[in-house]
């Protein structure tokens, strides 16, 4: 059995549910041989990251779907290493260097000159680099970003993904064609938890579907991950007073923040569970 969150993640632009105005957006960029550099933003679980992958297929065809994951390294300075984690198909990278830290600036720096190194393939001019959680990189990251776009725009194309604008450097913004990605509304979202639930047979009652939205603030990927939930625990989702618990991670973050409200000491944190 599938999870509804992967199985129901949409690979292609005409498979988009919400938002059709910035879908025709994207279609024009995909058509374009001309690409700007690009930053989708908004809050988690609107479907920025599926809208650039599906952005890149329409770009690159089926073949950007062939990718491989793999830790690769990168020296910051002669005597330190650092690993992270790429994702790589013959026409992009997708990487989050902010799992590195203060070290993100050499491990951008290094992993654009090994691509701009590469020729290109297919019809497309450049390569795409995907940046994840633009909105974590440090200041010093940011800079050298925005000196590196330009050296090799002819070269390479960024698409950026962040969640917030303000701690991204205006330089920065001002080099990238701003692409905003809401939530869904209540509306939109429960009408398509309940196509879910019949492309699947689980049948689904229109009132535990209002909840499973409303607990999930409209994040289309909690709500999957409620409704998935609710599914393996052979909840009965005919009933609209089904019981439903909190996620771990939730109640996990709940329990350290009232661990923090209740004292701010070193104390407190030696002695917290978690």
């Amino acid at each position: 059995m599938s999870f509804l969150v992967d199985s129901e993640r949409p690979h292609k632009l005409d498979e988009l549910t919400f938002h059709p105005g910035l879908t025709k957006t994207l279609r024009k960029l995909a058509a374009s041989k001309d690409c700007p550099h690009l930053l989708f933003y908004g809050p988690s679980g609107g479907g920025k990251i599926t809208r650039i992958r599906c952005l890149l297929e329409a770009m690159f065809g089926p073949g950007v779907e062939k990718t491989s994951t793999s830790f690769r390294q990168f020296k910051p300075t002669k005597s330190t290493t650092v690993d992270i984690q790429v994702v790589v198909s013959a026409f992009h990278v997708e990487v989050t260097p902010s799992d590195v830290g203060i070290r993100d600036a050499a491990v951008i720096q290094q992993l654009i000159k090994q691509m701009a190194e590469n020729p290109p393939v297919g019809e497309v001019p450049y390569h795409v680099v995907v940046i994840n959680d633009a909105h974590c990189l440090t200041r010093q990251a940011q800079a050298a970003l925005r000196r590196t776009m330009e050296k090799y725009v002819s070269k390479i194309r960024f698409i950026f993904h962040a969640e917030a604008l303000a701690p991204l450097i205006p330089p920065l913004r001002s080099r990238c064609l701003g692409i905003r990605v809401p939530r869904p509304t209540q509306i939109e979202l429960q009408q398509e938890m309940m196509e879910i639930s019949k492309r699947h047979d689980l049948g689904l009652n229109s009132g535990l579907c209002t909840r499973i939205v409303e607990e999930s603030n409209c994040d289309v990927r909690l709500a999957l991950i409620r409704l998935d939930t609710l599914r393996m625990k052979n909840a009965c989702l005919s009933d609209a007073n089904a019981p439903m618990e909190a996620l771990s991670w939730q109640v996990f973050v709940e329990d350290i923040a009232k661990d923090i409200v209740m004292e701010q000491s070193p104390r407190r944190m030696l002695v917290c569970p978690h």
